[in-house]
């Protein structure tokens, strides 16, 4: 399986990154893509694969804090797997 990863910040080995993978759902009769990561509670869609990147890390930041997984200011990178 390839997976594509975007880090939100560069990585320090001293502090290493969480990391949640970011499932994408095609819907044959519209031909959108879903972008569902439970974890931060992300659900959201979009017609391209470029824009959906886009608007996950629009909201992932933060998601993560209300989350309580840190501040939104926190290193965390996202997979979406293919």
């Amino acid at each position: 399986m390839n997976t594509k990863t975007y880090f939100l910040q560069n990585q320090h080995p001293e502090n290493p990154a969480k990391s949640f993978t970011v499932d994408i759902i095609r819907d044959r009769e519209s031909s959108g893509l879903t972008a569902v990561c439970e974890p931060l509670g992300i659900v959201t869609e979009a017609e391209s694969y470029e824009a959906l990147i886009k608007r996950v890390w629009a909201v992932a930041p933060e998601m993560y804090e209300l989350c309580g997984y840190g501040t939104a200011d926190d290193r965390f990178h996202l997979h979406f797997p293919d």
